[in-house]
């Protein structure tokens, strides 16, 4: 009977808020020009986690998305680097925290080197994760494991400066567990990233 209820218990629980517009993209924009992955951006002081956010959600958007010609953001970077646009590069972003914009010239510059017209850029503005553990009669029964994001996605089109398209999703995914183990950062990136796929343009 525990261990029933145990596995009964573990069934993940996800509910997902997704906004999305789109300004000028539309179906089949992306399969015909493409799309290059840039460095994402983040206020949670989670910068270490920028480089996995970005490489999860391109890889997940290849699978469901196989039409579209995507260059990951470390084949991004090796082109800006092989074309010696560091101080370009980081001007752009300096820039862009202050602005919330990416400077024209600049991004024609990436689209050029990349050989993809829209620009993805991922923008995480929270993640966090909580463990409550329930008792009973002095014995531990079960932890809840909690894990919320919000990530923000934007692709700029190269050829006029403007934001194609952009989309927020927050999630919260919980699930019981008699195990320590946390909820994994690649899975809530995953859940996420599927339902932004979602609602872009096909």
């Amino acid at each position: 009977m525990v261990f029933s209820f145990l596995c009964s218990a573990c069934a993940p629980q996800k509910y997902v808020t997704v906004e999305a517009q789109a300004f000028s993209l539309t179906n089949g924009d992306l399969a015909k020009y493409g799309v290059a992955f840039i460095t994402p951006s983040t206020v949670t002081g989670q910068e270490q986690d920028i480089q996995s956010l970005a490489l999860s959600f391109s890889n997940l958007m290849k699978e469901l998305r196989p039409e579209i010609n995507i260059m990951p953001l470390s084949d991004t970077l090796s082109m800006i680097n092989r074309n010696g646009m560091i101080e370009d590069y980081k001007k752009m972003y300096r820039n862009y925290s202050d602005t919330g914009i990416f400077d024209q010239d600049i991004i024609r510059k990436i689209s050029k080197v990349t050989g993809r017209r829209y620009l993805a850029q991922l923008k995480l503005s929270e993640f966090t994760q909580e463990t409550s553990t329930r008792f009973s009669f002095g014995f531990r029964i079960i932890d809840t494991k909690k894990a919320r994001m919000r990530l923000f996605f934007q692709i700029w089109d190269s050829h006029n400066g403007t934001i194609a398209w952009e989309g927020s999703a927050e999630l919260n995914y919980s699930y019981d567990t008699v195990t320590n183990n946390a909820i994994n950062f690649k899975t809530v990136v995953q859940i996420t990233a599927i339902e932004l796929v979602k609602n872009m343009p096909r």
